[in-house]
């Protein structure tokens, strides 16, 4: 199989404008004063699942599985500021998750999974990313931005020499009213 037969994907909250803007403003006062590469505002998300290369052949598959997640919307609260030395990344995240994020992202993998993708939900840790490469962690406080979660985004990483550019191939929202037993979608949908 060649490059061109495959993409590298992952499923992300992907913030609108203002909250685009929100998030960039509170990273570049976490980002002053320490080392590291911020990441462009353009690319500012929160990963739910990254599934790699993906063969071009599966993604319908996988747009199929995720058109129907049964999740509601619900609001995030982003208020605390981290570092993990180990990796480097500095990030902002909320400090008390809500329950709708933690069912979004099991229902994501419990679709996943029967097209053969393997992922452990427990070990999801929800952040955002704003610097890669740091050798120290921030002592800054951000100011709470509260992100209204409405929809979940399916997007393309490619990396060029400026760096990683991510590029939204779909959208879906999230409707309470889809969810069901079986993940959210109705029976004549199931992938599995």
């Amino acid at each position: 199989m060649n490059k061109g037969d495959t993409r590298r994907l992952f499923f992300a909250l992907w913030p609108d404008d203002g909250v685009r803007a929100l998030l960039e403003e509170q990273a570049k006062a976490v980002r002053a004063g320490t080392d590291g590469r911020a990441v462009v505002e353009a690319n500012i998300h929160m990963t739910l699942a990254f599934l790699g290369t993906v063969p071009v052949d599966l993604i319908p598959d996988v747009r199929a599985a995720s058109a129907c997640i049964g999740s509601g919307p619900f609001t995030l609260e982003i208020d605390h500021v981290g570092w993990w030395k180990k990796t480097g990344i500095l990030w902002v995240a909320p400090s008390a998750p809500p329950a709708g994020l933690n069912r979004l992202v099991k229902a994501l993998w419990d679709r996943l999974r029967p097209l053969g993708f393997k992922a452990d939900f427990h070990k999801f840790r929800p952040h955002v990313t704003i610097a890669r490469k740091c050798r120290h962690a921030s002592s800054a406080r951000i100011t709470p931005i509260t992100w209204s979660i409405e929809k979940i985004a399916l997007l393309e990483s490619e990396t060029h020499p400026k760096g990683a550019r991510y590029t939204l191939l779909d959208q879906w929202t999230l409707n309470p009213d889809e969810a069901t037993e079986n993940g959210g979608c109705p029976d004549d949908q199931s992938v599995e």
